[in-house]
């Protein structure tokens, strides 16, 4: 018997999906001590070591692997022992590429299947990005090759007195993009392409700043500069995808999954003049708004998810 097969059994055992494992209870189970490594390198919980077949023989993935707070994510998977489609080298860590399955009916127009599509062929090359202007790169990119015409990068435009990050001509629509890239520490190498990704912090105003982006794009398509607008996210950090925080300063610009965004927004009582300089004026949605996350990617045991809000699409046509 491995050293790790009475974790997969006990992962046969769950009868929920998810399964947030402290390193002290993998050790109880296994009878043993975890290395060094474990606790140090999130590669080595990565579904790509000898050891993880352990639990992906018991059709379980490893996510959201926390080495300082000596905690890592197993979820239940369709099938064990699935392989990877696409592994990086021993040095990094793997990457999976999840199809996206469809969402409940009524739950996206066309439109954001649209973009589900793109993001999904554009995430079998690129499963991780240096930063967010590699991002805007890779997307633009993604739409010429999907037939995009008339592809612009950081367009001023007087109606919202700034730099919209990427516009283009599809079909008959004028598509306008807003796209962030917000990530936690990460250093991985894929095909020989090394990735160090900094621990952004200030969640706050990066929430705020995303939803600032969608009142922008509510002013292009009002003023007839776009017929529909997309402002996109993506992360490598679960504190924005999951719901925590009741008396956070940013309580009202949250963005976790299933978050219903209307109206009004402002920042909390406590929230000092450091936080909110620039951006005291509240966040004034004119469209009602569902943040729906979906996977991206899969690298080193780490999730990349993404948010897609759509606005003013009229009569979906994409």
């Amino acid at each position: 018997m491995g050293k790790y097969d009475p974790l997969g059994e006990h992962l046969r055992s769950l009868t929920t999906n998810v399964w947030r494992a402290s390193f002290t209870e993998i050790e109880s189970i296994i009878g043993a001590t975890l290395p060094k490594s474990a606790r140090t390198y999130p590669a080595y919980w990565s579904n790509g070591q000898a050891h993880s077949r352990a639990w992906r023989d018991a059709g379980w993935q490893t996510e959201d692997v926390d080495p300082g707070g000596g905690r890592v994510t197993f979820r239940r998977v369709d099938s064990p022992s699935a392989e990877s489609k696409a592994t990086a080298p021993a040095t990094g860590g793997q990457v999976t590429r999840p199809d996206p399955s469809p969402p409940p009916p009524g739950t996206q127009s066309p439109d954001l299947a649209w973009i589900d599509r793109i993001l999904a062929e554009l995430a079998k090359s690129r499963p991780v990005f240096h930063s967010e202007a590699d991002f805007q790169h890779a997307l633009a990119w993604a739409l010429h090759e999907e037939g995009a015409e008339r592809i612009r990068l950081e367009r001023y435009y007087e109606v919202i007195d700034g730099y919209l990050d990427l516009e283009a001509q599809v079909r008959e629509l004028r598509v306008a993009m807003e796209l962030k890239y917000w990530t936690r520490l990460l250093e991985v190498e894929i095909e020989g392409e090394a990735f160090r990704l900094k621990n952004q912090a200030a969640q706050p105003i990066s929430r705020y700043d995303y939803l600032k982006d969608v009142t922008r794009l509510e002013k292009l398509v009002a003023d007839q500069k776009a017929d529909i607008g997309y402002a996109i996210v993506l992360t490598n950090n679960p504190g924005y995808w999951r719901e925590s925080g009741r008396d956070a300063i940013d309580l009202n610009f949250r963005l976790h999954q299933g978050r219903e965004l209307q109206g009004k927004l402002t920042w909390g009582e406590r929230a000092g003049p450091g936080t909110t300089r620039g951006r005291e004026a509240p966040i004034d949605l004119t469209g009602v708004y569902r943040a729906d996350w979906s996977s991206y990617s899969e690298v080193a045991g780490m999730s990349f998810r993404y948010l897609a809000l759509e606005v003013g699409s009229g009569e979906p046509r994409l």
